[in-house]
């Protein structure tokens, strides 16, 4: 998160610099991204960049933030024009994401992100995907957690077979995982985007079946 000097900025300062820090990280992967040429697009002096972030991870964080949101409201909207139905949603939210990912501003940036994630990027590029989930950091807890339970009110559980929230936050990270790793697949092997939804769409469909025959059956130690 960037520092209080950032936020105190004026809005079209900080417009710049953050399209210029977008620009470099789609132009290089975020190993090769320079904080100089960051600053020298944007104007500003290297100090100032320590001045609003603590370091380039920062920075490309930041530049994660308009995606988180745009996806939440997204998968809310997509929750409630299939009434709640969880599958569903997931597969539309896989078909935005796709063309939003391939599109020409978002494609050598998500590219880059996608292709080159470290764990630490990889948790950011999902906290806004899992944000049903509780989080554990108890600064991000309260929001949410509160957030968590908006989305799971539109869930229906009358079309699953689970019923608690434990329940459905386990399959909606089970979920969220599957959606991750089909779209850095689709990057790494260039599918395109019939090919890509196909496979995932083969994929959720055996988690929506299940695998066993016998259902009532469960895993034990």
């Amino acid at each position: 998160m960037p520092k209080q000097t950032f936020f105190n900025l004026p809005e079209d300062k900080k417009e710049k610099i953050m399209e210029a820090a977008r620009n470099e990280f789609s132009r290089v992967s975020f190993y090769e991204a320079s904080i100089s040429n960051i600053v020298k697009e944007a104007g500003i002096s290297r100090g100032s960049f320590y001045q609003y972030f603590v370091d380039k991870e920062d920075a490309f964080f930041f530049t994660m933030k308009d995606f988180r949101n745009i996806y939440n409201a997204k998968f809310k909207d997509f929750l409630k024009n299939t009434e709640g139905d969880l599958i569903q949603a997931f597969i539309l939210i896989y078909e935005f994401l796709l063309e939003f990912f391939q599109g020409d501003d978002n494609r050598s940036f998500f590219k880059n992100a996608f292709l080159n994630m470290s764990y630490r990027m990889e948790q950011t590029m999902t906290k806004g995907m899992n944000s049903c989930i509780p989080c554990k950091n108890a600064d991000d807890k309260q929001n949410q957690v509160e957030q968590g339970k908006r989305i799971i009110d539109l869930v229906d559980v009358s079309k699953l077979n689970i019923k608690t929230d434990k329940d459905i936050f386990t399959v909606f990270r089970i979920l969220v995982s599957l959606t991750m790793s089909n779209i850095v697949e689709s990057f790494a092997k260039q599918l395109s985007f019939e090919e890509s939804l196909e496979l995932y769409k083969k994929q959720i469909n055996l988690i929506k079946n299940g695998v066993c025959k016998d259902t009532q059956n469960t895993v034990t130690n």
